[in-house]
């Protein structure tokens, strides 16, 4: 039962947030805009190179048995690795002799049999020649990809199931590959929780006496590992401390606690009820986006693959995701390399949708499941009536803009749909209704702003509920400016009523929405080898979960969104835990600057991530499964849930359902 629970929890609880929103809506760190421009996906300065040889995970000697973790205590896998390591000293001979400015920064031998490399001056090419290279790749750069939830995935079937809500997941062990987890966070609250055998973990950065395993920092009895891993970094003293809210987030959405005492205030809304999916889980902190660091490297991805299987983690999730790199891609390899060492794996599919064949890497593995997002049935919102005297009113979603002006207004409907290039003069000292799309969301408020209009109304292009809209970065946008959804903005066009109003009390929306992919989700299938990916969709949309208390640094601070207003996210890291039972960051937070310890106000911050269920229809054309996958049915709520799910396969291949 243990390890169902445990890919239950996975399956159905990726998690994804970001801030940020490329065009159609597609989530991308630190920019939360309508347009987004992905930086380099590799660093040409580095490779990873897959020596011959299998890893110990797949070793047919060393190999865990089906349910078991590989024995490293055992002389049989001491044995193998000492002839591994001697394969690598073997080609770190060739190295001094053929590239002699070259230089090994990174060693592996559990989830793959590698080494990274710093070039200093070689080429990919020179280090492809040695005889015992089985492949070798660039460094490829990942980024993180970011309640009524855990009803629609009929999460209270698994907690009944699995001995009750409070320690639904106990004795499981979650691995969270991500900007890190704040252990001090109420949401983390380690009343009720020891240490297992063996625990805490951490590595000598995240020791104060400097000693790997002794005297950590960062953990407590809930959150019982903190390790780093950016080796680009080492000069500059970074450690597993949570800076970044991202894996905040993801870890609150699969393990925060059950606590009925605890609620959160968003936007003025009391939201109580909360808890992660497996509120009773361990929970491992494997921070591989330390300090302000906004990508990491697959080198020390993997070196948190190893360290997560050696450390006896039952789950992985990593709430990231990159470029697509075909049949080169080690980290891909790795992880399905963790899942034959006994691990339950969740990737994000990517934020790279819509469209076919956006599936991002690592998500692209076969053994892993992928998660793609769909959309959620609630979220907190401005109310809006249209006319302004006893007309419908409907929910407005609140971003990094200001809200709409309490009170009643004008209403301008814009002759340039999009307002990307501009606003009717017609629009001064109304509020202007425009539409989502080709542009920023910051562009259009700027258009806005010259034309005179004293508010923004963006109506969505994609289905389901609004989302909380960011700015691009560029300033001059400081305009009130909300969303609303799709259907509700085809109907205000239809009634075209000369005025509106809004009101200053926010309220929770709830909606049919639910179950529809979201805009940005990565679909299937694979690049190159054309498989059925993404496994399951989890809600990916309007999520709530616990972010850091941490104070952030100077270079941080401004990429904060006000505590009264929304983030966003969405699947694919940017598969995170999604299983969230509307988890929210909750009471009062006790702050560490650095060093410092003090106690800071209270949050109330709402994000986006995911949970696990399926949005599919048929696809014309062909797709391709090796069938050895997993496979997930859907836990309708009403329904029993049972471990033995499933579904049925055709010959058709599938992609998830979307509205445009």
């Amino acid at each position: 039962m243990k390890k169902i629970l445990a890919t239950f929890l996975i399956f159905s609880s990726i998690g994804l947030g970001v801030i940020a929103f490329g065009v159609g809506g597609s989530p991308r760190p630190n920019a939360s805009a309508d347009a987004f421009t992905r930086g380099p996906d590799v660093d040409n300065s580095s490779v990873i190179v897959q020596l011959k040889g299998d890893p110990l995970s797949i070793n047919s000697a060393t190999k865990p048995a089906g349910g078991k973790k590989i024995d490293f205590n055992s002389n049989t896998v001491r044995s193998y690795r000492a002839q591994l390591a001697a394969g690598r000293n073997e080609f770190r001979r060739w190295l001094r002799a053929n590239a002699p400015g070259a230089k090994i920064t990174s060693e592996y031998d559990i989830s793959v049999n590698a080494v990274a490399v710093q070039l200093n001056g070689a080429t990919l090419q020179t280090i492809a020649a040695a005889p015992m290279v089985e492949r070798v790749g660039y460094n490829a750069l990942y980024h993180p990809n970011l309640s009524e939830s855990y009803k629609i995935i009929n999460a209270s079937g698994a907690w009944t199931a699995g001995g009750g809500r409070a320690t639904a997941g106990a004795g499981i062990k979650i691995g969270d590959i991500d900007t890190g987890i704040d252990e001090t966070h109420p949401f983390f609250n380690p009343a009720g929780f020891s240490y297992p055998d063996g625990f805490p973990k951490c590595d000598a950065a995240d020791s104060t006496s400097h000693t790997p395993d002794q005297d950590c920092e960062y953990v407590s009895p809930k959150v019982i590992v903190a390790k780093v891993f950016y080796n680009k970094a080492n000069h500059q003293n970074l450690d597993a401390q949570a800076i970044q809210d991202h894996g905040t987030h993801t870890a609150g959405i699969a393990a925060g606690i059950y606590d009925p005492s605890l609620n959160a205030v968003v936007n003025g809304v009391s939201i109580d009820d909360m808890s992660g999916i497996a509120p009773g889980a361990w929970l491992g902190n494997y921070n591989v986006f330390p300090g302000s660091v906004d990508n990491a490297r697959s080198e020390d991805i993997l070196n948190a693959v190893d360290a997560a299987i050696a450390d006896g983690m039952d789950v992985l999730n990593l709430s990231l995701g990159g470029s697509y790199h075909g049949n080169n891609d080690l980290l891909a390899i790795g992880l399905d390399n963790a899942v034959d060492a006994g691990l339950v794996v969740a990737v994000a599919a990517g934020n790279s949708g819509p469209g076919q064949g956006t599936v991002e890497s690592p998500g692209r593995a076969r053994k892993i499941i992928t998660v793609g997002a769909s959309t959620n049935k609630h979220f907190v919102g401005q109310p809006f009536t249209y006319p302004a005297s006893g007309g419908t009113t409907i929910g407005a979603a609140v971003g990094q803009f200001p809200p709409l002006p309490a009170g009643s207004f004008g209403l301008w409907f814009n002759t340039q749909l999009n307002a990307c290039t501009s606003v009717d003069p017609g629009a001064s000292g109304n509020v202007v209704v425009v539409n989502r799309g080709s542009c920023t969301f910051s562009t259009k408020v700027r258009n806005a702003i010259a034309a005179g209009a004293i508010g923004v109304v963006v109506i969505n292009n994609v289905a389901g509920d609004p989302i909380a809209m960011g700015k691009d970065g560029g300033g001059g946008d400081d305009l009130p400016a909300v969303m609303i959804s799709k259907n509700d903005g085809a109907a205000l066009r239809t009634a075209n009523p000369p005025d509106a109003s809004a009101s200053a009390t926010f309220q929770e929306f709830v909606t049919t929405n639910q179950d529809i992919l979201a805009g940005f989700s990565s679909q299937g299938p694979t690049a190159v080898d054309f498989a059925v990916k993404p496994d399951v969709t989890s809600v990916g949309v309007n999520v709530l979960s616990s972010i850091t208390c941490v104070d952030k640094p100077a270079l941080q601070r401004h990429l904060d969104v006000n505590a009264t207003h929304c983030r966003v996210g969405g699947c694919a890291p940017e598969p995170e835990f999604g299983l969230v039972a509307r988890a929210n960051q909750v009471g009062t937070c006790q702050s560490r600057r650095l060093g410092d310890q003090g106690c800071r106000d209270r949050y109330a911050r709402r994000r986006t991530d995911g949970a696990g269920r399926w949005a599919r229809e048929p696809l014309g054309g062909c797709g391709c499964d090796d069938m050895d996958g997993p496979g997930f049915g859907e836990l309708r709520p009403g329904n029993s849930w049972s471990p033995d799910f499933g579904f049925d396969y055709s010959v058709q291949s599938h992609r998830h359902r979307r509205d445009v």
